[in-house]
């Protein structure tokens, strides 16, 4: 018999978040008597003992299915398309463009801006490469002096973070979400129609 009393995790010990449990769960929170009632026992069931319902499961491997697409057809693209494809999600993201794409400075394909939480602006360099490699990637890096944060985007290549290096490495499997996120997977799929 478990002693420790009321706990937020799972039996896995992961974290059972109120944001990501089911609103007819989550409502019998707001009755303050000391008996209540819980409608879908399977659903309480199945969140404690960490267990994914049928519905989970069929959703993710569809949305798993429809990143690898996504990877398809980025690496379809055409350079230039590519960095558009990677501007779109930014600014679809909530960052506002500096300047014209690809045109900034040399090592700087977008610079990009947005307010900080508190209230400053945060500038980021972004480098876009279909296909590129770690020395590329170290090049960019040994560029950019004065930006405090930057992103290296590609979807093809062979590229290791470089431990304590301000410059974020986004390959086509972090980019796949993103675009997902963005909104842009119908511009994505009339560039590869």
């Amino acid at each position: 018999m478990d002693t420790e009393g009321w706990k937020c995790e799972d039996i896995n010990g992961k974290p059972l978040k109120r944001d990501d449990l089911a609103g007819h769960l989550t409502m019998v929170s707001q009755y303050r008597g000391t008996i209540c009632d819980i409608k879908d026992k399977n659903y309480l069931d199945r969140r404690i003992h960490g267990n994914e319902s049928v519905e989970y499961i069929e959703g993710k491997k569809s949305l798993d299915n429809l990143h690898e697409a996504i990877i398809e057809m980025m690496c379809a693209l055409d350079p230039r398309d590519f960095e558009v494809l990677v501007e779109t999600v930014f600014v679809n993201c909530g960052w506002n463009r500096l300047g014209r794409a690809g045109k900034t400075e040399e090592a700087i394909d977008l610079l990009l801006s947005r307010l900080s939480s508190n209230g400053t602006e945060e500038i980021v360099a972004v480098q876009v490469k279909s296909n590129t490699k770690q020395e590329e990637y170290q090049k960019y890096i040994d560029k950019l002096v004065g930006y405090e944060n930057s992103f290296f985007v590609y979807h093809t290549g062979k590229v290791n973070q470089i431990k304590n290096s301000p410059v974020k490495l986004i390959n086509a499997n972090k980019l796949a979400p993103m675009v997902v996120r963005a909104g842009v997977v119908d511009w994505l799929l009339n560039r590869v129609k």
